[in-house]
């Protein structure tokens, strides 16, 4: 039986899913008035309203009934809000005018205390994940073009050191894969080295010892 390569036997990841998440049609959305009123005070015109989808992008092979109740349970307000399960919401504007959608995420190498207070919360519910990131798009219902919303979005909205801000609202994302760190082996005979080449060794290879410790 032939044997399989390396990279064969190498485990795939498993498949993210993405539950979107939104204030109830209809119910007032208070981040969303909070954020009309920010894109507002730094210049973009015509806003009209704003409404806010939070999209969580989970890493787990699992079904749709668990992540439904992932939603329910833990991600979403079983009252005020609704979710779709690798699916995109539909969120009416005002009297069918136009909008424009921006998204704010966390850039990638960044901590997201968020995401992983979500995944500590799903892990006590026996939901397992190994990874969660998090996003939130802003749906505006304004006159202005995309370029203006995005622009007044890295102002009013998000933080240009931790964040990244986008035109649209993203339906995949793909976690950063850890690359394995080659090992070498290197030998060095201590026995016949003085205490200066000894401190020089500790500097040299970053083991902050003392020549006591060497």
């Amino acid at each position: 039986m032939a044997s399989r390569s390396p990279a064969a036997r190498r485990r795939r990841p498993a498949a993210v899913h993405r539950i979107e998440i939104a204030v109830r049609p209809g119910e007032m959305d208070p981040a969303g008035h909070e954020a009309a009123l920010a894109l507002a005070g730094v210049g973009l015109p015509d806003v009209k309203d704003v409404r806010v989808l939070r999209s969580w992008f989970l890493q787990g092979a699992h079904d749709a009934g668990t992540l439904e109740r992932a939603a329910r349970g833990v991600l979403a307000n079983p009252v005020l809000d609704v979710f779709a399960v690798d699916a995109t919401l539909d969120v009416p504007v005002v009297g069918g005018a136009r909008s424009v959608e921006v998204t704010i995420a966390r850039r990638p190498g960044v901590t997201q205390p968020e995401a992983e207070s979500a995944r500590v919360a799903l892990h006590a519910v026996g939901v397992e994940v190994s990874e969660v990131h998090a996003s939130r798009t802003f749906v505006v219902t304004t006159s202005a073009s995309q370029a203006q919303v995005v622009a007044a979005a890295r102002r009013a909205l998000g933080n240009d050191v931790i964040e990244d801000v986008v035109a649209g609202r993203p339906t995949t994302h793909t976690f950063p894969t850890p690359k394995r760190a080659p090992v070498r082996r290197r030998t060095i005979k201590l026995r016949r080295i003085d205490d200066a080449a000894l401190e020089k060794l500790s500097t040299d290879m970053g083991l902050s010892l003392s020549l006591e410790e060497m």
